[in-house]
Order: structure tokens, then C-alpha cells, then sequence
């Protein structure tokens, strides 16, 4: 009898060590799909401009202050993460576009896919605010918008700013 107790404990261990075998592997496997899948639609975002149409809309300094001043978008500074250490709207958040880390885009975790965007980058010669925008559509973020005079424009005007990470 102990025998055979035995052995059922045994074959129930083994069963139990096998399910949790198998549902470690199978969570990282579907974990890595996931993050590779989110990864190869950022990368296929960054393909030049002239390949496809940005559905985001231009908007201008005064509207860009208007949102501001009554929290009605969140400011994304498509430029680098020096040149955002340097200055950048008060309260923005840095995603640079022209680089190869895919870092900062863990702060789109907290933002409804519903928000009011405006993309800005160094001024209306600066073309990262556009790549921003057109992977921020393709992320489903489809209330995005484009302030072209950027940076240079806000600093100009005498808008809050700041320095530093945040």
C-alpha cells in the first residue's frame, strides 16, 4: 500500500512539475512574440516619410498654448534626449525618433489611446515631430497632432519650459 502511495505521489509530483514547466515556457514564448511584435511595428514606422501619408494634423503656437494652458494634450518632443535634457516644454515627455533604443516608449503605457497628442521636434525644419506622429497612428494613437513650429517656436513665444529629464 505505501508502495502505491508512493508512487501516486510521485506521478502527481511529476504532473505538477510538468504543468509548471510547461506554463513557464509557454509564458515567455508568448511574452517574447508580444514585445518582437511591438518592436517590428515601431521599426517599420521609422520608413522615410515619402512612403506614406501622416493623417496628423498641423497646429499652431497659438493653439499648441491654448491646449497647453487648459491640459488638453500631452506634449511628446520627438528630439533627441540631449537636446530634450537641454530644454523642452514644461511637463513633455521625450520619444526621439532618431535613434536606435526603443526605451522611451514604455511611457505610452499610462497614455488612452484617445488623448490628444501634439508631436514637436526643434522647429518647421525638423522632421522627427512627422516619424513620431506616423508611428503614434500606426500605434493606434489616432488623435495625434503636429506643432511644426516645435521647440523654437515655444522658447521664442516665452512659453513655459524646463531642463532636465522631467
Amino acid at each position: 500500500m505505501d508502495d502505491r502511495i508512493s508512487f501516486l505521489n510521485r506521478k502527481l509530483f511529476l504532473r505538477v512539475g510538468f504543468l509548471l514547466l510547461f506554463s513557464v515556457i509557454a509564458s515567455s514564448v508568448y511574452s517574447y512574440f508580444i514585445a518582437k511584435a511591438n518592436d517590428d511595428l515601431i521599426q517599420s514606422s521609422l520608413r522615410p516619410l515619402e512612403e506614406e501619408t501622416i493623417n496628423a494634423t498641423a497646429v499652431s503656437i497659438e493653439l499648441a498654448k491654448n491646449l497647453y494652458d487648459n491640459d488638453n494634450a500631452i506634449f511628446i518632443d520627438a528630439r533627441s534626449r540631449i537636446d530634450f535634457i537641454a530644454g523642452h516644454i514644461l511637463g513633455a515627455i521625450n520619444i526621439p525618433v532618431n535613434g536606435t533604443q526603443l526605451s522611451s516608449w514604455h511611457s505610452l503605457q499610462n497614455i488612452s489611446k484617445n488623448t490628444l497628442i501634439l508631436t514637436y521636434c526643434s522647429g518647421a525644419t525638423c522632421e522627427a515631430s512627422l516619424k513620431l506622429a506616423r508611428i503614434l497612428e500606426n500605434l493606434g494613437y489616432m488623435n495625434t497632432r503636429v506643432f511644426f513650429g516645435g521647440w523654437q517656436e515655444w522658447q521664442k513665444a516665452g512659453y513655459p519650459t524646463s531642463k532636465g529629464h522631467h
